[in-house]
């Protein structure tokens, strides 16, 4: 109790030099996994003629392949533009609602409904200061997304079914942390 000794985690460490902080302009990669999931909400029409309830019931990891395009136009602040490509897929379930729910019949069908969209994501991106070899971050804007797979026309021979529309609107936000390494900023 009576000794000091030194606070080695206060201590600052030699930076990583990265050069991406003093461009103006750069480029990259970026891959990811995903989770896609969405509400169904269905036409009180339909459910008063079919009785059927459909429900996402299981999400698979799906991978998202992007470029990208890096524009610094202050020292905490990057706009963005990461095109690309993701892929992903839903389980939907359809219920019978006539059925009791305890019936092995009251699973009416169910769906795969893949996706494979084209990104053109524009990407907003505020920095914090770096500490050592650190710098946090948070992201947000907005995403047009084109999807590959989904079907223009109705197919009647299916019993249940599901659109999608092809072109859409997201938001997008998240937060996190560069990481500057000896070769490159992960």
């Amino acid at each position: 109790m009576f000794f000091t000794f030194p606070a080695w985690g206060q201590k600052a460490k030699p930076k990583n030099q990265s050069w991406y902080d003093d461009k103006i302009f750069h480029f990259g990669f970026s891959l990811g996994f995903n989770v896609m999931d969405f509400n169904i909400t269905p036409n009180q029409d339909f459910l008063s003629v079919n009785n059927i309830r459909p429900e996402v019931t299981t999400l698979n990891p799906g991978i998202n392949i992007q470029i990208v395009t890096d524009l610094r136009p202050a020292k905490h602040v990057d706009l963005r533009f990461l095109p690309g490509v993701s892929f992903g897929q839903r389980i939907i379930n359809y219920y019978d609602l006539t059925k009791p729910v305890d019936s092995p019949d009251y699973l009416f069908g169910e769906q795969k409904l893949e996706s494979s969209f084209l990104e053109f994501p524009l990407l907003l991106k505020f920095k914090g200061d770096r500490l050592n070899n650190i710098r946090p971050y948070v992201i947000g804007g907005f995403n047009f997304r084109y999807d590959l797979a989904g079907k223009k026309e109705y197919d009647p021979e299916k019993p249940v079914y599901i659109r999608l529309e092809r072109p859409n609107l997201y938001y997008e936000a998240g937060a996190g942390f560069d990481f500057y390494l000896t070769y490159f900023q992960l």
